[in-house]
């Protein structure tokens, strides 16, 4: 498949003046892909590193078995926030995972500890992460705090889980040159409910899910078994199919537009869209408006409609007086266990 044998992309019968499409797949864009690989079932491996500023507090208590890492240090920026968010929400209760980078240097004692280890997840809370403790590489019984401050790496945080399809009729896509590039399925515009005809492969398969881990890799879930193949560094021709209604209005679709704008339909708005492929987003009597060169102004549905995820947290005086509560039994049981640095 070659762009320029693809210029004018039409399934119409004419009827008098009116264009009127095919109830069918319309090809509305057209992209060359370098970083794609298929899957049936998906590892996504999901990490982070945070910031310098936001380093965390580490607090031990119940005689080291249990922890909490306080990213709440209120000198972290807002990005950190982001970050931390972007991260955890990945991490489901009673998962585990991983710290390296851990080594902390008490320079009022001038010893070498290493917090570095498995935990497993059991709440969050505002921006302090309560865990269990697993393993460790070095910490002091009679420590408590390890003070961000003191901490020789940034450490990381690493969580890694193995999500599947759930079913046998469905597969990956994953595009490892991520979002930000002309090479990515969101410059396409893809949208759940659109369809891919990728190059050497027999069928147009349907977007079910887009989403993009933390790594910024864009996973597409389609609907269909593909192949399993890495095509990492092998050109790519991808089609962007968009399913339209009867009778619906269009106009011819020229694949080598590159003028990208927003596109409104009703309540939604999709970014990096052509004039033509906007269009083709027209539902019954909801028109769509193309505005070149403009995204959506916040409101950008991008590739589905916006879902906020909600967690419930407990004000943070509630988590201050638990906290608290569970440190002094802590010391209590332990004196010695009372020192912290």
């Amino acid at each position: 498949m070659n762009p320029s044998n693809l210029k004018k992309s039409v399934a119409i019968s004419r009827n008098k003046n009116q264009v009127k499409a095919n109830s069918d797949l319309i090809t509305a864009r057209t992209g060359l892909f370098y970083g794609l690989e298929y899957k049936r079932t998906l590892t996504d491996k999901v990490s982070t590193v945070s910031g310098l500023v936001a380093t965390p507090n580490i607090i031990y208590y119940s005689n080291q078995t249990k922890v909490f890492f306080d990213f709440s240090d209120p000198k972290n920026t807002s990005s950190t926030t982001d970050e931390f968010n972007k991260f955890w929400k990945n991490v489901s209760l009673n998962s585990t995972f991983t710290v390296t980078n851990g080594e902390v240097y008490n320079q009022k004692n001038e010893k070498l500890y290493d917090i570095s280890g498995t935990y497993v997840l059991t709440e969050i809370e505002n921006t302090i992460v309560f865990a269990n403790v697993t393993s460790t590489e070095n910490i002091d019984t009679d420590i408590n705090l390890y003070s961000k401050l003191d901490f020789k790496k940034t450490p990381i945080f690493e969580f890694s889980s193995t999500p599947t399809s759930g079913d046998s009729i469905s597969s990956f896509i994953i595009n490892h040159f991520g979002e930000n590039t002309k090479s990515s399925f969101i410059y396409m515009g893809a949208v759940i409910g659109d369809y891919l005809l990728i190059q050497n492969q027999p069928n147009s398969y349907e977007i079910e899910d887009i989403k993009i881990d933390s790594e910024g890799k864009e996973i597409i879930k389609i609907k269909g078994q593909i192949d399993i193949e890495n095509r990492v560094g092998t050109k790519t021709l991808v089609q962007l199919l968009i399913k339209t209604t009867p009778n619906q209005e269009i106009v011819e679709v020229d694949l080598l537009d590159s003028n990208l704008g927003s596109c409104t339909v009703g309540n939604s708005c999709y970014e990096n869209h052509t004039q033509a492929q906007c269009n083709l987003r027209t539902k019954g009597s909801t028109a769509a408006t193309f505005r070149v060169g403009l995204g959506c102004s916040g409101n950008s549905v991008r590739f589905r409609p916006q879902e906020e995820v909600v967690r419930s947290v407990s004000s943070s005086d509630e988590v201050v007086a638990r906290l608290l509560n569970d440190i002094s039994k802590n010391i209590s049981s332990n004196p010695k266990s009372g020192r912290i640095f």
